[in-house]
């Protein structure tokens, strides 16, 4: 059996450059570029708004039911190179309560 995927394309016809991509089950990946037509980032998002991969992010994780277009945390591609060291903690309402 025979599958077709139906894609929608979004190019600036003017440089040369794919400026989106939706494919038929509504997920979306958008890219933006430098001064030099280089790709700057890339992001990949759900038919429902929410984030699903940024490029210097990693994968977006949405667990909380009661806000579920709210990311609750990241998979991130690489560790990163910095390390803080701040802790954080939260109100009952899951604000940011103070930062050490």
């Amino acid at each position: 059996m025979l599958t077709v995927e139906q894609q929608y394309f979004l190019f600036a016809i003017d440089k040369d450059l794919l400026l989106s991509a939706v494919s038929d089950n509504g997920t979306a990946t958008y890219y933006t570029y430098n001064a030099y037509g280089r790709v700057e980032s890339v992001r990949e998002e759900a038919p429902d708004g929410n984030i699903m991969r940024k490029g210097d992010v990693g994968d977006m994780v949405y667990t909380n039911p009661n806000r579920p277009y709210a990311a609750t945390g990241n998979t991130p591609e690489k560790e990163a190179c910095i390390h803080s060291g701040l802790q954080v903690g939260y109100t009952a309402a899951d604000r940011p309560a103070w930062i050490e």
